[in-house]
C-alpha cells in the first residue's frame, strides 16, 4: 500500500506577492529557476495558470527523459497556485505554491508537495528519505534561483499591488 510523502520548504523574497504569483503562474519560468541537473527540453502551456488548464513539460534529468503533464487545480490570485500531475513518475502529485505577505513588502513563498510513489519495481526500491532528499535539493536550488531573480530583476507590472 502506497503512503503519502509530504515535503515543505519556504523562502523569503524581496518582491510583492503579486509579482511572485505572476512569475510562478507561467510554467515557462521554470527555465529560469530549475537546477542545472534538470534540462527542460520543452514546455507547452498557457502563459497564465487557470483552473483546469493543463501543461506539458519534457525534462532531461541525469540520464532520464521525463514527460510530465500537469493540471492547475487551484488558482487564487496573489495567494495560491496548486498543480497536480496527470502523467508523471508518481502515482499522485500535488504541488502548492503559497504566497504570503511578509509585512515589509516582500513575500514568504512556501512550496508544499504531497506525493505517492508508484508501486512496483523500480519505485519500491527507492526509500522515503531519498524522495525527500531529491525534493529538498530541487527546491533549495529553485528557491535560490527565485531569490536571485527577484533581487536582480524587478519586473514592472501594470496596476497597483493587490
Amino acid at each position: 500500500m502506497s503512503k503519502n510523502l509530504c515535503f515543505e520548504a519556504s523562502v523569503d523574497l524581496a518582491a510583492h506577492p503579486r509579482e511572485v504569483f505572476l512569475f510562478h503562474s507561467n510554467p515557462e519560468n521554470l527555465r529560469a529557476i530549475s537546477p542545472s541537473s534538470m534540462r527542460i527540453l520543452s514546455i507547452t502551456a498557457n502563459p497564465r495558470a487557470g483552473v483546469g488548464e493543463t501543461f506539458r513539460i519534457k525534462i532531461r534529468q541525469f540520464f532520464l527523459t521525463i514527460d510530465w503533464e500537469g493540471c492547475w487545480e487551484s488558482v487564487i490570485e496573489h495567494r495560491l497556485l496548486a498543480d497536480s500531475a496527470v502523467r508523471s513518475p508518481f502515482k499522485s502529485w500535488l504541488h502548492e505554491h503559497v504566497f504570503e505577505p511578509d509585512g515589509s513588502g516582500g513575500t514568504r513563498m512556501t512550496d508544499r508537495v504531497t506525493l505517492v510513489p508508484k508501486e512496483g519495481f523500480p519505485f519500491c526500491c527507492v526509500p522515503k528519505l531519498a524522495y525527500k532528499a531529491i525534493l529538498s535539493l530541487m527546491f533549495t536550488a529553485r528557491h535560490k534561483a527565485t531569490k536571485e531573480y527577484f533581487q536582480n530583476q524587478r519586473p514592472e507590472l501594470s496596476g497597483s499591488p493587490g
